[in-house]
């Protein structure tokens, strides 16, 4: 509960939510160089979120975040989803591979 206290608030704020999302799980994961810099944080979450209008269901996110130190990198025009589809079992169940 209080591991996302600030984040429900930001979420029932922003997406005008009838009250705070109630979390199953906020996972967090990092991978660090030798230098301990970061490599990657993936988070993974599942929710409840209920609409002003009253409509509500269960949510569940993975969010990477690839980080890159000392060198210039392009940012792509495209987002691949493979990721996404070829992990979605492992994502389902909030397990980190």
């Amino acid at each position: 509960v209080y591991s996302v206290l600030k984040y429900v608030t930001q979420m029932k704020t922003i997406s005008n939510l009838k009250s705070k999302p109630s979390f199953d799980y906020c996972h967090l994961s990092f991978k660090l160089d030798e230098k301990l810099q970061f490599v990657t944080s993936v988070s993974y979450e599942k929710y409840y979120a209920k609409t002003s209008a009253g409509i509500g269901s269960s949510c569940e996110g993975k969010l990477e975040t690839r980080y890159q130190w000392g060198k210039a990198y392009d940012i792509p025009s495209t987002q691949s989803t493979n990721d996404f589809y070829d992990n979605f079992d492992t994502f389902t169940t909030g397990e980190v591979k």
